[in-house]
């Protein structure tokens, strides 16, 4: 049976707070080193495979300031066999959308979902 955990990026603002989730969810000790080499240490030889880990709501913001964490897990799930990692963006409306594209200079692709969604309406 695969263990599942998921981190809501939604009341996460910073590193500090992922590593007191990430110990407190995985059951580290305290002196668990509040690190990205630990993380990696962590995943791949310490915890309890299989594993499944989740972070959810994480905004654009987020993305770039997270960015290590998020490659660290990546580079986990590359070596772990047993581990699989996965991230999701927090849900736009379609003015935050706007607003968001021309901030950042991008066109947010819509998926099938909300294009079928938007021609039933």
């Amino acid at each position: 049976m695969q263990n599942f955990i998921a981190f809501d990026f939604s009341v996460i603002e910073n590193l500090d707070e992922f590593y007191v989730q990430f110990r407190e969810k995985l059951h580290l000790p305290e002196f668990f080193g509040n690190n990205l080499d630990a993380v990696f240490d962590v995943l791949t030889a310490d915890a309890q495979m299989p594993l499944e880990i989740e972070f959810a709501n994480l905004n654009l913001n987020q993305l770039e300031e997270f960015e290590d964490l998020l490659q660290t897990f990546e580079d986990a799930e590359n070596e772990q066999d047993h581990f699989d990692f996965s991230y999701y963006l927090e849900i736009y409306e379609d003015d935050e959308v706007d607003e968001i594209e021309s901030e950042f200079e991008i066109e947010v692709e819509e998926s099938e979902d909300d294009e079928e969604a938007d021609e039933e309406e």
